[in-house]
């Protein structure tokens, strides 16, 4: 179950337009959501599908697709992707849409396939955990979490991948999984969930944390470990990192509290939420809002087959997470706001 929070918006910015409250209804109108939510000032992207690698040691692609929502109120309409989608980042006119098996290029205008592209210059069929994760725009690049491959980058000049950092080689043959990724300023944040599995009294143990690389020289800068195990997803702004383990719990950081050592910092941890259930997948977020697809559980017994938790969009005041809100100008159709508040 893939989180928040590469949670990396955009992938994992904050978006002072269009307006929160014209997202937000637009957002909700839907009835179900998928795993991935994104959006810029024309739209709202859903992302379907999920990793499910099967039982045999080969994952097998599983078509699914994209939602499109323009925030101009005009119909709503469908991309259909080759795989499962990871990730997604509009640039301009165009959509980079990472599945677990390539990364898709669609123009918008025409709704058509440009092209997909490998993330990562292995030729052989990638094992399992090896698939592409996340990934966030970093000026012309797409820096991807390519779970226990590392991170890579992608050119989107000449559309291809320039350089990949393996990391972690020193904790061989202990593996960790880059799972999700967000950018501030020129610095990569990558979470980092541990794939082998040891026990708490085992002299060597698997890194569970955070991994930051500086842009400018593609360099790894810091490596905290002491995280919980099943981080899948980030999302932040100019202050503050959040991290989160499924959907719950979700980690809170301030930003300036990060690098300096080798052990992440004490977290703010949130568990509940105003109803029943958690987010899941990637999310994304404004000044105002966190908007997120949300599992819920069937408010009566058969109104889900089996009984299933349901993935409905699910909007949360930012309000509810400890953080300050971005101080940002009032936007029309938005309620007051100083945007100095604490969270």
């Amino acid at each position: 179950m893939k989180l928040f929070f590469a949670l990396s918006l955009l992938a994992s910015s904050v978006f002072a337009a269009p307006s929160s409250e014209l997202i937000k209804q637009t957002f909700l109108s839907q009835n179900d959501c998928g795993s991935i939510v994104r959006f810029d000032q024309n739209n709202i992207y859903l992302g379907f599908g999920s990793y499910s690698p099967g039982l045999g040691p080969i994952r097998q692609s599983r078509p699914a697709k994209i939602k499109v929502l323009p925030l101009n109120q005009s119909a709503a309409f469908e991309l259909k992707t080759q795989d499962a989608v990871a990730d997604i980042v509009p640039v301009e006119q165009s959509l980079y849409v990472l599945t677990y098996s390539g990364l898709e290029h669609w123009d918008l205008n025409s709704r058509e396939r440009i092209g997909i592209y490998p993330t990562t210059s292995i030729k052989k069929i990638l094992e399992r955990k090896q698939h592409p994760e996340a990934m966030a725009l970093y000026e012309d690049s797409l820096i991807i979490a390519h779970g226990r491959l590392g991170v890579t980058f992608f050119d989107l000049k000449d559309k291809r991948i320039v350089n990949e950092i393996p990391l972690l080689r020193q904790r061989l043959p202990l593996e960790s999984t880059a799972t999700a990724i967000t950018i501030q300023g020129h610095t990569a944040y990558v979470a980092l969930d541990p794939y082998h599995l040891t026990g708490p009294d085992d002299i060597d143990q698997a890194f569970s944390g955070l991994i930051m690389i500086d842009l400018y020289s593609q360099s790894v800068i810091a490596e905290l470990d002491g995280m919980d195990p099943g981080a899948d997803s980030m999302m932040s702004d100019s202050g503050h990192l959040m991290v989160s383990f499924g959907g719950r719990p979700i980690w809170t950081y301030e930003l300036a509290t990060l690098g300096g050592g080798n052990q992440v910092p004490a977290s703010d941890q949130m568990w509940s939420f105003p109803v029943k259930g958690h987010p899941t997948g990637h999310a994304s977020m404004d000044h105002r809002y966190v908007y997120t697809c949300f599992l819920k559980p069937p408010e009566y017994p058969g109104q889900t087959p089996g009984n299933m938790y349901r993935r409905v969009p699910m909007v949360l005041d930012r309000g509810l997470f400890p953080m300050k809100r971005p101080a940002v100008p009032r936007q029309d159709g938005d309620e007051s706001d100083d945007g100095d508040e604490e969270l």
